[in-house]
């Protein structure tokens, strides 16, 4: 585009990519703040019918 064309506007979005970091091949990956990893679920939280004698029929 030259400098004495009007600025015609032809829709297209540009990304704020200020955020964006690129790794580093030579360090080891660094994990971010507040990720931790996922828990496993307790089994007894998760089938109650397995723990209550009203509900095995035992």
């Amino acid at each position: 585009m030259k400098h004495n064309e009007p600025f015609e506007d032809d829709g297209r979005t540009v990304a704020d990519m200020s955020g964006i970091e690129h790794d580093s091949i030579w360090l080891p990956r660094r994990r971010k703040q507040g990720h931790t990893p996922a828990q496993q679920p307790q089994q007894a939280a998760e089938r109650p019918w397995e723990e209550d004698p009203q509900l095995t029929g035992k």
